[in-house]
């Protein structure tokens, strides 16, 4: 592309030029811009006034608002945005427990073992674990357990008579049922009492017979 051709050079005009019509600069407007003219020599030596015009930026041509919004908008700065209730109602959990025994002893104070037995019963029961297993073995016993996001698997255990409480529960969806079945067939307990609630909110309150 060709440049256009120059208007002129700028250069000092002569004495009678100078006058105050020639040195003011003039603001026109257009389209919300403006334009400043300044006088110019032309290659013939007479000077003029006359330039190409340039647009400025200028302001819009309204206010710029912005559309209210909502009290319960997430961007609205006049306060918090509401949160729906959320309804329990609905809310249950399984729950299942075991009275196992016959048992052998070796398979009760093996802690790399239950743990292992912890998270096949929890995989078993749909339960995702929060943390690792936790197996402590005492004087009194071992205590096993998992803590899952919505649940737990936990065993109790007296090994010299053979004898292991289990308890799994989950919130409703979970199948801790399954998981117990994984316990007693890995435990090898040749003894099984087992008992299922479906745990949930409480609507009536239980007072003590005679109050």
């Amino acid at each position: 592309m060709q440049p256009d051709a120059a208007v002129g050079v700028l250069r000092q005009p002569p004495a009678h030029a100078r006058n105050c019509r020639l040195f003011a600069r003039h603001a026109d407007r257009c389209r919300g811009g403006e334009f400043e003219h300044h006088p110019v020599c032309a290659r013939d030596g007479r000077w003029s006034d006359y330039q190409r015009s340039l647009p400025l930026p200028g302001a819009a041509p309204r206010p710029v608002r912005r559309p209210a919004r909502p009290g319960n908008d997430p961007g609205h700065v006049r306060g918090p945005a509401a949160r729906a209730a959320l309804d329990l109602s609905g809310v249950t959990f399984e729950h299942v427990f075991a009275d196992l025994g016959g048992i052998p002893a070796n398979r009760l104070t093996d802690p790399q073992g239950l743990a292992g037995l912890l998270l096949a019963a929890a995989n078993a029961a749909g339960l995702n674990p929060a943390n690792p297993p936790v197996v402590t073995l005492g004087p009194r016993g071992v205590s096993a357990a998992l803590v899952c996001h919505g649940g737990h698997v936990a065993m109790h255990g007296v090994p010299e008579a053979g004898l292991c409480f289990a308890d799994l529960a989950g919130v409703g969806g979970a199948l801790p049922q399954r998981g117990l079945e994984v316990i007693i067939k890995r435990l090898g307990a040749r003894e099984v009492r087992t008992d299922a609630r479906r745990r949930g909110p409480v609507t009536q309150a239980i007072h003590p017979e005679g109050s």
